[in-house]
This record gives C-alpha cells, sequence and structure tokens, in this order.
C-alpha cells in the first residue's frame, strides 16, 4: 500500500512538473516568455467560455498561436482557472485571477514536490538533507513560474540564516570592529577636518578573472527598470570560458567631503530625523541652546540629472564656513561618534550620489526655501566641527 501510495504521489509529482516546466515555455533557450503564457491564459478563457466541444480543436489568441488542448499541459491548467472564476469575473479582472491562481498553484507544486523529492530521495541519501534540497533545486529549475522564484528566496534566506547560526559569534566580533573603528575615526579625525568620506564613486578593476558567458549574449534593459539583462533569444545553449576579464569589484572614490563631528537640523526638520531613526541612527534633541562652529552649504543651482535610469536631484554649490551658529533648543542633533556614522554622512551631505537630496527626500523642502528659483539658499543641515562655543 506504501508503494502505491509513493506511485501515485510520484504521477502526480511529474504532472505538477509538467505543468510547471511548460508554464510560459516557448521553443527557444528561455525559460520563459510572458506572450506564450497569455496566449495559454487565452486559450483557457476560450475553454471555459465554449466548453468541451474546443477539446482537440486549434485555438488562437490575438498573435496567432495555436493552442489544441490535447494534452494535460499548461492550456488545460489555465481553463480549470477560467472555469473557476467565471462566477468572479464582474469583481476581479480576468488577468489579475489567473495570474494569482497560478502563483498559489506554483506554491503548492512547489510545497508538493518538495514533499515528494524528499521521500524518493531519503530512499538513496537517508540522511543527506542537502541531496533532497538540490534535487528539488534541479526540478524546478526548469520551471517559468512563480514557485521557482519563490523557492529560490526560501533557499537563499534559509543558507543565510543556517551560515548566520553557525556563525554567529565570529560575524558578531566582526560587526563589533567595525563600528568601534568607526566611532574612533570620528573622534580621532572629524573636530581636526581630516577624515573624509565618498560622496560618488565607481568600480575598477580588482584584477583578471576568468568567467562563464556567452559569444551571442545582447545586453538590454528591462522594460521599465535601470536593470541590465540579456535581450531574450540572444544567449543559447552552454556557455563559454572568457579569460582575462576585469573584475570590477573594486570600490574607489571619485568625489569625497570632510565628515564632521556632528549634524544639526532646526525643528522643521522632524520627519528627517525621523527617517535617520528608522535606519538605526541615533538622533537627539537639544535641551538647550547650542552655539557650534562648523560649515553651511550654499545652493547656486537644484537641478535634475538623468543617472542609471532616475532623474536625481543634484545641488550645485559650495561650502562655507561659519565661525559661531547658535540652533535653538529642540534642535536635531546627530552625534557622528556612532556605529550608523556612515549611513548619517550619506544621507545627509547635499552632494551624495544615494543620500536623502539625490532621492528626492528633501526636494519639497529645498523649493520651500527658494533653492531652484535663486541662488545663495543655505542647506537645512549644519555641518558641526565643535560644538558648545
Amino acid at each position: 500500500m506504501r508503494r502505491l501510495r509513493l506511485a501515485l504521489q510520484i504521477c502526480i509529482g511529474v504532472t505538477l512538473t509538467v505543468w510547471c516546466a511548460g508554464w510560459g515555455k516557448n521553443d527557444g533557450p528561455l525559460f520563459g516568455d510572458a506572450p506564450q503564457a497569455r496566449e495559454m491564459v487565452f486559450a483557457g478563457r476560450y475553454f471555459a467560455q465554449h466548453g468541451a466541444s474546443t477539446w482537440g480543436l486549434a485555438v488562437y489568441g490575438p498573435a496567432g498561436k495555436p493552442y489544441t488542448h490535447l494534452t494535460p499541459g499548461p492550456e488545460w491548467i489555465q481553463g480549470a482557472i477560467a472555469v473557476a472564476g467565471l462566477p468572479f469575473t464582474h469583481f476581479v479582472s480576468f488577468w489579475a485571477w489567473h495570474w494569482f491562481l497560478t502563483a498559489a498553484v506554483s506554491v503548492a507544486a512547489m510545497l508538493w514536490l518538495r514533499r515528494i523529492i524528499a521521500r524518493v530521495t531519503t530512499l538513496f541519501a537517508p540522511a543527506d538533507s542537502l541531496a533532497q534540497e538540490r534535487a528539488l533545486a534541479a526540478v524546478l529549475f526548469v520551471a517559468a513560474t512563480p514557485s521557482f522564484i519563490i523557492y529560490a528566496q526560501y533557499a537563499y534566506f534559509t543558507a543565510l540564516l543556517e551560515y548566520v547560526a553557525a556563525h554567529a559569534k565570529e560575524m558578531q566580533a566582526v560587526v563589533k570592529a567595525a563600528d568601534d573603528k568607526t566611532v574612533a575615526d570620528v573622534l580621532a579625525g572629524a573636530e581636526a577636518g581630516t577624515l573624509r568620506n565618498f560622496l560618488d564613486g565607481e568600480y575598477q578593476s580588482a584584477g583578471k578573472i576568468d568567467v562563464l558567458a556567452y559569444r551571442t549574449n545582447t545586453p538590454e534593459y528591462k522594460p521599465g527598470t535601470s536593470v541590465l539583462g540579456t535581450k531574450p533569444g540572444t544567449a543559447s545553449g552552454p556557455p563559454e570560458v572568457v579569460h582575462n576579464v576585469d573584475d570590477l569589484t573594486k570600490p574607489v572614490g571619485t568625489r569625497t567631503a570632510w565628515v564632521p563631528h556632528a549634524y544639526l537640523m532646526t525643528a522643521d526638520m522632524a520627519d528627517i530625523a525621523d527617517k535617520l531613526r528608522a535606519h538605526n541612527i541615533k538622533v537627539t534633541v537639544t535641551d538647550a541652546a547650542m552655539r557650534v562652529e562648523g560649515e553651511q552649504f550654499v545652493i547656486n543651482t537644484m537641478r535634475k540629472v538623468r543617472s542609471a535610469g532616475y532623474e536625481m536631484t543634484t545641488l550645485d554649490g559650495a561650502f562655507e564656513t561659519v565661525a559661531t551658529r547658535e540652533f535653538p533648543a529642540g534642535s536635531f542633533y546627530v552625534d557622528m561618534a556612532q556605529p550608523m556614522a556612515n549611513a548619517a554622512f550619506y544621507y545627509l551631505e547635499p552632494q551624495a550620489r544615494d543620500g536623502f537630496v539625490g532621492w528626492w527626500v528633501l526636494d519639497e523642502k529645498l523649493k520651500a526655501l527658494g533653492a531652484g528659483d535663486r541662488p545663495g539658499v543655505v542647506y537645512p543641515v549644519f555641518k558641526v566641527r565643535r560644538a558648545g562655543l
């Protein structure tokens, strides 16, 4: 009886695997093809509307590809989903219904296959859980469904958590050493003006390496994103080993700025203080007026510059030294002698590429101050060299 149940489970698992492998699959080297997936949905909807009389007949979708419903493949599953969705056509988008149910069935298939493969691989490697994971990954690798995407994340986070659990003390020691060094660097160099950090940078070669690549690979941006991928249909067959390729993983600063002893902001910057705290950056509120020495950034122009596919806010201007400036009680004080000093620097510096300025967080405040309309506007975050004058 147990063998019969196992055989039945394997048959069901194979059927689900065939469906996963066929969903959205085309005749080329790609794992999935969204246009063809839409054709399968169209075929399923046609079956739901016209019944069993379409079984075995060619059904043509908007792109003219035929589906004959001769095998229990993806179009058969989509037909079942379409039939189940008929009562809800007035309440939910037809496509939303199909994609949601497809994802649900994909997840169910993933969990079912995991159980089956675990049982089968246990027969050959009873104590080897890694063999079970590899077997499941191998089966799902051919799938062009949400199940593989979900499983990939599951496998990644499982491996990550297992590594962290095994090396927890070592990782804590590494983090503490880095935190202590950050604080020590600020205490040693911020007030003296000798501590600097990157505002912008680039990746340069860390040396030559050999990589696997496709001779026919054609890069293109994925629609609507700044992510560079491979143009569908241009990379097929086994990859080739390419020798002496530059390993562009060495970060090099192209612009730097002085790291201050602290940053100061007036009470109307409460939303910015909250954002800093959300990133685990310590921000205190002054309980008395504070006189400080430092630098303020004077904005000449505020403009948008396209970078990596985004319209980033860019401030042109210069810092000027301020011998004495008084901030009232209730101002926000960001002491840089803290582990998250580098993050505070990147967020608050007026000309940091990935800071609050660049990502539009301060756009409304800067426009309200007149930046972009006239030169001479003072950036609302002060860099403190010395406090308590």
